[in-house]
């Protein structure tokens, strides 16, 4: 099997990062690809679901839109504002 046709690598990501509570259970863990996790913590770390949209927001969207987070259940946790992310 030539290397491209390879199923990607995966890992565990924590939806709710352990850093903020989240447990290892079963609701909490997902397989993700590889690649795209190493993306996702290099774009937004350890931020909340509101801190990243607000990344996403003033970073990767036309001033037109806003992405927003809604929650189900729970707070959001208060949390500064991130920095915004170099570009390059």
């Amino acid at each position: 099997m030539a290397p491209r046709d390879l199923p990607p690598e995966t890992s565990t990501h924590y939806k709710l990062p352990q850093s903020r509570g989240g447990l290892h259970n079963p609701d909490n863990l997902v397989q993700v690809n590889s690649e795209k996790l190493y993306a996702w913590r290099t774009l937004f770390k350890d931020h909340t679901p509101e801190q990243i949209a607000e990344i996403i927001s003033r970073t990767w969207i036309p001033n037109s839109c806003q992405m927003v987070v809604r929650r189900t259940h729970g707070q959001a946790e208060q949390m500064p504002k991130p920095p915004l992310p170099e570009v390059h």
